[in-house]
């Protein structure tokens, strides 16, 4: 097996790395725009804004388990972000869709994190940045498969 070590990255590996990139991201959560909305309740914003419309379809797309997703929902509910229906064709099956302050918490934070791109864009020049997303994709699969 061979070993990958970047000259320039020093003896840091990858987990280190991502770990910090997200960390990046995950500190903007402190600021006005996300409201103390978390990542992980931000992601299921975009799962259902994506047709996720029950918990076990949000627990599946962002691997999570259905306990773990129906307690964010529950939260996202009484914030106001989501709002839960019955399913007329099964009373098991509770529908999930966001609110108009979900979709506006949705955009806002799509904007947000498009400045952050921007940001990151710049620091290291848009080739560098445009292929640093396509390895994301690569390497993450496809998150828009539901």
């Amino acid at each position: 097996m061979t070993k990958f070590v970047n000259a320039d990255v020093g003896h840091e590996h990858i987990a280190t790395l991502m770990g910090r990139a997200i960390e990046r991201i995950a500190d903007t959560f402190a600021d006005e725009v996300w409201k103390g909305l978390r990542p992980s309740q931000f992601r299921i914003l975009e799962a259902i804004d994506r047709g996720a419309d029950r918990t076990v379809d949000v627990a599946r797309v962002l691997g999570m388990t259905k306990q773990g997703a129906g307690q964010h929902i529950s939260t996202l509910t009484d914030l106001g972000y989501v709002a839960v229906s019955d399913d007329a064709g099964d009373r098991r099956t509770r529908r999930l869709r966001l609110t108009r302050q979900g979709s506006t918490m949705l955009a806002r934070g799509h904007k947000r994190l498009a400045e952050i791109e921007n940001e990151w864009s710049g620091l290291v020049g848009t080739d560098d940045y445009a292929a640093f997303r396509r390895v994301l994709v690569a390497v993450g699969g496809d998150s828009q498969a539901l």
